[in-house]
């Protein structure tokens, strides 16, 4: 009966033709197959851990970590342009970057919104700490470098502004995700500087990049990693 019923050029509903089998075969003597739900895929399980120290030249603590395993977001800021302004401004872009789940949605969302969405959040994250530094005096230098990870799906989205650094580990390799936003990568990427040369050169501590810049930005490039098993 399911199989002639599958043949049909029509379209049919299983339960309305499980109902006239029933009709026609006792349900007892019937061995009846369920149909399970389709499953979505599974998720990557995560381990995350954090630390930060301030170093043995600084008394206060400039970077800020968030992990968040249950929203899939993990996020590193390290505040430039003095003491109280440095602090103050890691804190304002993990607090505005960390909302970034809220505005994907883990089943919907395609890699297109992701990057959207991120893009979208560093451009206003950029902004919040501008305007900081704009309005009050004693923050003019106000920045921030950042680095995120947010994992949506089976993909691992990674942004970052600045000179912190995200790396992948797989199969006892390691790979540089994200690229340093200093003058010292920008004469490297235009061949006026040899590995050697940037490695070494001052300008490597110089950024042109990072969050509270005065220049609007539209947001990072994003690096989009599928995940595999033990990275």
């Amino acid at each position: 009966w399911l199989g002639a019923a599958a043949m049909l050029d029509k379209p049919f509903d299983f339960n309305e033709l499980l109902a006239k089998v029933h009709e026609l075969v006792p349900p007892r003597s019937l061995p009846v197959a369920r149909i399970a739900p389709e499953r979505p895929p599974l998720e990557p399980a995560i381990r995350a851990a954090a630390c930060s120290v301030p170093g043995s030249r600084k008394t206060n603590n400039e970077n800020r970590c968030h992990r968040d395993a249950e929203s899939r977001i993990f996020l590193l800021t390290d505040g430039i342009g003095g003491m109280r302004a440095s602090e103050r401004a890691s804190r304002i872009a993990i607090d505005m970057l960390s909302t970034l789940p809220r505005t994907i949605s883990q089943e919907a969302a395609n890699e297109e919104a992701v990057v959207g969405a991120i893009r979208k959040a560093f451009a206003e994250a950029n902004s919040e700490i501008a305007a900081i530094g704009d309005l009050e005096g004693r923050y003019h230098d106000v920045g921030s470098t950042v680095v995120m990870a947010r994992l949506a799906g089976t993909g691992l989205y990674v942004a970052g502004l600045g000179a912190n650094r995200a790396y992948l580990i797989r199969d006892g390799q390691i790979e540089q995700l994200t690229v340093d936003h200093s003058w010292a990568q920008t004469l490297l990427d235009e061949g006026v500087l040899t590995d050697d040369e940037a490695s070494t050169q001052r300008l490597r501590h110089v950024l042109c990049q990072y969050l509270g810049a005065k220049d609007d930005i539209e947001g990072p490039d994003v690096k989009v990693v599928e995940l595999q098993p033990n990275d």
